[in-house]
């Protein structure tokens, strides 16, 4: 599972091929939402659509609202279609109970090398 925010898809060039992604509200609301990987589909939905369907982490409903196209394996041989993505503020809030904003990585991305200076 990875917390992350509406801007994702954007900067991993990583496009939803079903449903939806969260949005900016659903981050605010700390929403329990979830946008799951082709793996997850396979493992959990076998033959049937997961967008609107229900999932359980640590025992906390989310609903599916989308599907992040397939990826494949990294570079490093690990399974990036086996993934469950959140807003930022659900895991912290409602999962780690954490009150206070803690950020264990940053990712970014530019349009060109002018653009990142």
């Amino acid at each position: 599972m990875q917390g992350t925010n509406e801007k994702f898809p954007k900067i991993r060039r990583w496009p939803v091929q079903d449903g939806e992604f969260f949005t900016e509200g659903d981050v605010r609301s700390a929403a329990r939402v979830a946008v799951i990987g082709q793996t997850v589909v396979d493992n959990l939905f076998q033959g049937t659509s997961p967008v609107g369907q229900t999932i359980r982490v640590r025992n906390l409903p989310f609903r599916v609202i989308g599907v992040l196209a397939a990826k494949g394996q990294s570079m490093m041989g690990q399974d990036q279609d086996d993934i469950v993505i959140t807003p930022y503020t659900t895991v912290q809030k409602k999962l780690l109970g954490q009150t206070i904003l803690s950020i264990g990585s940053v990712m970014v991305s530019c349009v060109s090398p002018r653009a990142s200076a």
